[in-house]
């Protein structure tokens, strides 16, 4: 079996007295694939910010690559949520790629050359290359998206955390962003965190279920009792293109 690379003990996060987790125990493996379904709120971005080190549980263990998350964040791609972009500021997409080699200032100059050294290939293995002169604000949502992907892989990373790679990418991309996730995880970990249950489930070798507890089986299987747990109600769930009622109509 594939070593742990995350790995949360009884994690509990509260913003304000108020749940964002509960008691949310997960192990992520090495190659996994895990997609993270829930609905707004029900603490998927927080979760993605406990792994990073950004937010300390008030409770419970965090590993991450067999030490603290803080320490070991510098070993993490993170993307997050598709920001706006003013279309009349002028920052070139090369520039907004380049941007991923800053976390190297701290750790000396052979450190940042090579991550430089690293934005080209990047740029092509995410088909951005040819934009990397065009105006980031000018791009649709789905070149926005791989442009900030190609950002996380500068520094070549161990694992990848996205955060709703395709809630502001229209349906022509949302596929091709997640065939470009499947080849990455050839030789990346990869984490996501998304509401959209349909088209996930097709590409992620693993599904877990979020609203503040965590449901999960290290499968990929959704199952009638995680959506219950998850959601409270029942869910439509589009497969392969297919509709499927996943949970039987309610009143």
């Amino acid at each position: 079996m594939s070593k742990p690379v995350i790995r949360l003990s009884n994690v509990t996060v509260r913003y304000d007295g108020h749940p964002a987790l509960e008691g949310v125990s997960l192990t992520v493996y090495a190659g996994d694939f895990l997609g993270i379904i829930g609905p707004n709120g029900g603490g998927k971005t927080t979760l993605l910010k406990v792994i990073l080190g950004l937010v300390v549980p008030v409770t419970g263990r965090v590993e991450v690559l067999g030490m603290a998350p803080a320490q070991a964040r510098h070993r993490i791609g993170y993307v997050p949520q598709v920001m706006d972009f003013d279309p009349d500021f002028p920052i070139q997409v090369a520039d907004v790629v380049r941007m991923g080699c800053l976390k190297y200032l701290r750790f000396g100059n052979e450190s940042r050359r090579q991550c430089l050294e690293n934005v080209e290939e990047a740029m092509r293995r995410m088909g951005v290359w040819e934009l990397r002169e065009r105006q980031m604000g000018r791009l649709s949502g789905g070149e926005r998206q791989r442009v900030l992907i190609a950002r996380a892989l500068v520094t070549e990373p161990e694992i990848l955390l996205l955060d709703e790679p395709t809630a502001s990418v229209d349906s022509r991309f949302q596929v091709t962003i997640y065939q470009i996730l499947s080849r990455l995880n050839e030789t990346l970990t990869i984490c996501l965190v998304s509401h959209d249950i349909g088209v996930i489930s097709s590409y992620v070798k693993k599904v877990a279920c979020l609203n503040q507890h965590l449901f999960y089986h290290g499968e990929k299987e959704i199952t009638e009792e995680m959506l219950m747990k998850t959601y409270r109600c029942p869910v439509d769930l589009i497969a392969h293109g297919v509709p499927h009622r996943v949970l039987k109509r309610h009143g």
